[in-house]
């Protein structure tokens, strides 16, 4: 039985930060669309909650493609 360790992939790095923009951007988006129909706020807790998951996807994906270390 071999183990193969897991090598660093810039493809699947490419595509968790892809996965953690959609997922930020659509999750704090509805959470920001149920906190505006709870207390009618309609729209500035959407797009506060766009804006968020917008930052949080670009900075992951900012940290995906410039590594702190310096491993690209």
């Amino acid at each position: 039985m071999t183990i193969v360790a897991r090598q660093s992939n810039p493809d699947r790095k490419s595509l968790v930060a892809a996965q953690t923009m959609a997922g930020a951007v659509l999750g704090l988006g509805l959470i920001g669309y149920l906190l505006d129909g709870k207390f009618d706020t309609a729209p500035y807790l959407l797009l506060a909650g766009l804006l968020i998951g917008l930052t949080v996807g670009f900075y992951d994906l900012w940290r995906a493609m410039f590594p702190p270390g310096g491993d690209v």
